[in-house]
């Protein structure tokens, strides 16, 4: 199994067991899955391309091409409060205020994701890649 399949795999199956969590229709649970897979998809898709690899899991693999994927998950976490706030920003200027709600709750978990992930990286002891030079 190549690495983003495997990654692909483990993202896909543990939104669908926190989605199962979420109190939501079953139609928009089946829509939201479908979604997520499908992004996550051509997500790893462009990232392979744009890389000319794909992701590296292993210690060797991150080391070999100087990728720290926590740092790039602290930097995508960073970015996405400041997507929803713009599109919170826009959604308050629109007549519907389900999309607005919904942004108010996820802002709630994302915070505490970057959070989490800072306290990740407070705690990482892996060795950087350019720490010999």
């Amino acid at each position: 199994m190549f690495n983003n399949d495997e990654i692909k795999d483990k993202v896909v199956k543990s939104f669908d067991e926190a989605v199962e969590e979420i109190p939501a229709t079953t139609e928009m649970k089946k829509w939201a899955k479908f979604k997520f897979a499908t992004f996550s998809q051509q997500r790893l898709r462009d990232g392979a391309l744009e890389h000319e690899a794909q992701i590296p899991i292993t210690l060797v693999e991150c080391l070999k091409v100087n990728r720290d994927n926590l740092q790039e998950a602290i930097e995508e976490g960073i970015d996405m409060p400041i997507y929803v706030e713009a599109e919170s920003i826009l959604q308050t200027q629109l007549d519907s205020n389900t999309t607005y709600e919904y942004l108010k709750i996820a802002r709630k978990y994302m915070y505490k994701a970057v959070f989490y992930l800072l306290l990740a990286l407070f705690h990482d002891t892996k060795p950087k890649g350019n720490e010999n030079e």
